[in-house]
């Protein structure tokens, strides 16, 4: 029996409108009914999750959770105090935005509230303001504005897959054992803190509400995704992720995430509407 579901956002729960479809809001209300938490785990901060959780409900409440920045902050629904709380740190964020930096990357500098776009493309302009997201534009050519500041995590944005597999690879060599790099939503590079991944983050929030590993299920579609799907018992891919994705999945929805796949997962391993 299923008792914890995690959802990521992107290209998972919401549509290409950046709306929930009225079937997966449907069911998950009915899971909910049985008893079921419904949680977002995400690579977003909390923050820019609220239009989000408006629709499903829980925004304002403290007996709902978010897991954000793919796992680096566990928070309830109301206040966004964190409950768990990790970040790459000054030092470590200087030496990856300098590589962005002279590689001309788009990066986006998150802090636990905010965050600050450097060189910023039209498409992650618009996306933020979308988001409703509480950003900067940076006119600074260096960090040294955030020295002695929290600095969460930071992502760079390209389009370009080789490119960011070159940045994989050079990142890598240069920062191992130190971060943790994963990519997500096709076009992103996201370097959190070392041991921090949404697998982490699903079991902090299980142990927290002292549910089983054997009674979680985890929906996603990305790089990102892996270890959630790894974690959780039943892991579900939506039909349009990565093929690295799908690998770790223990089901692949017939239905893409803009029809419904979040509502097809619930239907047949929370509500048994399908054989």
């Amino acid at each position: 029996m299923i008792k914890l579901i995690l959802s990521d956002i992107d290209e998972t729960l919401i549509d290409r409108e950046h709306h929930i479809p009225k079937v997966n809001l449907e069911r998950i209300n009915e899971a909910r009914k049985l008893g079921v938490k419904f949680a977002l785990c995400t690579g977003r901060s909390p923050q820019y999750c609220v239009n989000i959780m408006k629709e499903l409900g829980i925004y304002g409440r403290d007996d709902e959770y978010i897991i954000g920045f793919n796992g680096a902050l566990i928070t309830n629904c109301r206040d966004f105090k964190p409950i768990y709380y990790d970040q790459i740190g000054y030092d470590l964020a200087k030496e990856i935005f300098d590589y962005g930096r002279q590689t001309y990357q788009c990066m986006i500098v998150f802090q636990r509230e905010k965050c600050f776009l450097f060189n910023p493309s039209p498409l992650e302009l618009r996306r933020k303001i979308k988001q409703s997201a509480h950003f900067e534009v940076m006119d600074d050519t260096d960090l040294s504005f955030l020295k002695g500041q929290d600095v969460t995590k930071i992502v760079f944005s390209n389009p370009n897959p080789s490119q960011l597999n070159q940045i994989k690879e050079d990142m890598s060599a240069r920062l191992e054992g130190k971060v943790n790099i994963t990519f997500s939503s096709g076009r992103y590079i996201e370097f959190n803190a070392l041991n921090i991944d949404k697998g982490v983050g699903l079991q902090r929030l299980a142990k927290m509400l002292d549910i089983p590993l054997e009674m979680t299920m985890a929906i996603g579609d990305n790089e990102n995704d892996v270890e959630m799907l790894q974690a959780a018992n039943i892991g579900v891919a939506v039909r349009s992720a990565t093929a690295n994705a799908k690998r770790y999945a223990s089901y692949i929805t017939a239905l893409d995430y803009a029809d419904g796949a979040v509502a097809e997962a619930i239907e047949r391993f929370v509500l048994g509407k399908i054989g």
